[in-house]
């Protein structure tokens, strides 16, 4: 674990000077309260740090510890039904209205896990690995990490465990292991991998919209329109945008 020490600081953004290998990116623990920060220039020694919550109170001197890992969340069941901040710490369920400094994660539930692969199995990564149920019915499928693919080698039997818990592992083409539980971390600035994007009905709209030019306008039938009988011989009522003004005006 790397440290430095801040000798520069205004509002969110510190300086530092390292006193080990920090790397972009990186996630980082600021201060005596462990305030989320994230590494986003190096230059030598040279740290700048950009810090995710209330830096009131920290001063030069103070240290800055990285974890050696990108800025990531946690990503599994136990998203569903709660409410949570940018960076996925809880905002309901504390015993208090505000974000405590320093606060990482949520404290892992327990949920009833039936697994769907069995040992020797051929895992993909992103494939399903079991079905959790929540205390509410709800069923959910969980998922194997896009990278975590590989030859399955051992795993648990149905019954209740806790998020976090190693559930079945995997053995990859190089020969190494690795533990795979229902929440997996991922970099929050990587994008997830994807087998295909579908378009959407709203997405091909406003595609359309987008080739409307910035000095133009267009219309089409409103929806109140289109829901009414228009009398014989008349225009249905038409919906104007024009992408000098946001406003709309129906038209007869």
């Amino acid at each position: 674990m790397s440290r430095a020490t801040i000798r520069w600081i205004a509002g969110p953004v510190l300086r530092a000077t390292a006193a080990g290998p920090f790397a972009l990116r990186e996630a980082v623990r600021v201060g005596r309260d462990a305030l989320l920060g994230e590494v986003v220039r190096i230059d030598g020694d040279q740290i700048v740090v950009q810090v995710y919550e209330d830096t009131t109170g920290l001063k030069p001197g103070a240290a800055v510890e990285g974890d050696g890992l990108p800025l990531a969340i946690r990503l599994g069941p136990g998203l569903l039904g709660r409410i949570f901040d940018g960076l996925l710490r809880p905002l309901a369920g504390a015993d208090t209205v505000f974000v405590r400094p320093g606060m990482r994660h949520a404290t892992p539930e327990i949920f009833a896990f039936a697994p769907r692969v069995a040992r020797g199995d051929t895992l993909r990564g992103g494939a399903i690995i079991g079905e959790v149920t929540a205390a509410n019915g709800r069923v959910q499928a969980c998922l194997a990490p896009p990278d975590g693919g590989g030859e399955v080698v051992a795993t648990v039997g149905a019954g209740e465990y806790a998020e976090d818990a190693s559930l079945l592992t995997v053995r990859d083409a190089s020969g190494g292991e690795r533990s795979l539980a229902m929440t997996h971390a991922w970099p929050v600035r990587v994008p997830r991998p994807v087998a295909a994007r579908l378009p959407t009905r709203a997405c091909r709209r406003a595609l359309r919209w987008s080739r409307v030019s910035a000095s133009s306008t267009a219309c089409s039938p409103s929806r109140r329109a289109a829901r009414r009988q228009s009398p014989a011989g008349s225009e249905p009522a038409r919906r104007c945008f024009s992408r000098r003004s946001p406003k709309a005006a129906t038209l007869t």
